[in-house]
């Protein structure tokens, strides 16, 4: 790994861990010490999904606000690792990092590195690296 690599791990790194919301690439490629080091929003991303497949981020569908020019389809924040110790299990701790980073609006039923389900209440959503499954409720 080179010396840039490392150090826009190490940068991604302290910037979800200080972060208050989960953040996309584009938000991270906005930052000024992060272009110095990445070619672009889509290297970024790239390091992304390689922490997430790593176990190291957790991520959640984003969906930008009207007019915005982020075109992101995840957000990412760094995995809560005293969530997961307090909340005594796996699917509790999931839900626990998942309600901070949304605020309960959606919740996590599994978070693996190939595999997201989610529930919002009406519909659940499976996400695999190459298929997304909806299921709503009539």
């Amino acid at each position: 790994m080179s010396k840039t690599e490392s150090g826009l791990y190490r940068l991604i790194e302290e910037l979800l861990k200080e972060g208050d919301r989960p953040l996309t690439c584009v938000d991270l490629y906005d930052k000024e010490d992060v272009r110095k080091l990445a070619a672009s929003a889509n290297r970024v991303s790239d390091y992304l999904g390689n922490l997430w497949r790593r176990g190291k981020v957790t991520r959640s569908p984003f969906q930008a606000p009207h007019g915005s020019n982020d075109s992101s389809r995840w957000a990412y924040s760094w995995r809560n690792r005293d969530a997961a110790e307090n909340a005594g299990g796996f699917a509790e701790a999931v839900q626990t990092i998942y309600n901070a980073q949304t605020g309960g609006r959606r919740r996590a039923i599994l978070d693996k590195p190939n595999i997201l389900i989610t529930d919002d209440g009406g519909t659940i959503t499976i996400d695999l690296p190459s298929l997304m499954i909806t299921i709503k409720t009539k």
